[in-house]
């Protein structure tokens, strides 16, 4: 099972409950201005990502998921 928790682009949003309100930093963009990431509050939520189909978002089969390695 795909689960995102253990997914590479699982982001974890510290002001806010682990698990339920984790976001997907699979399409975090970075600024051409200054090279910084976007703001944690402009990535979608991993349910939503999940639950949503079409080419642009993982569904519930995980299509987008990447196992994450310990580093």
């Amino acid at each position: 099972m795909k689960l995102c928790i253990n997914c590479k682009h699982y982001v974890v949003d510290d002001s806010l409950p682990k698990t339920k309100y984790s976001r997907c930093g699979r399409i975090w963009r970075i600024s051409p201005v200054d090279g910084e990431k976007s703001p944690l509050e402009q990535l979608p939520y991993c349910s939503v990502e999940r639950l949503a189909n079409g080419t642009q978002h993982c569904d519930q089969e995980g299509q987008f998921f990447e196992e994450a390695t310990n580093v």
